[in-house]
């Protein structure tokens, strides 16, 4: 399976905004308004780049937890 670059950096921008806000929801808002611009700019909106934005938020999340029990 081949993941384009593109859904890495919304993975690893999801990460990093959770790592700066520590909110799922806030990683899934921005997400969304990525995704709404890119309706808006470009003519289309992807599902999968919202889902890879929240997944990285999701693995960020798993990570603090983790960080916390050390």
């Amino acid at each position: 399976m081949n993941i384009g670059v593109d859904k890495k950096l919304h993975f690893l921008g999801g990460a990093c905004i959770y790592f700066t806000v520590e909110s799922l929801l806030v990683v899934a808002i921005i997400g969304l308004l990525k995704e709404v611009w890119d309706e808006y700019d470009y003519g289309g909106f992807d599902y999968v780049d919202l889902l890879a934005t929240v997944l990285g938020g999701i693995v960020g999340w798993g990570t603090m937890l983790i960080k916390m029990q050390l």
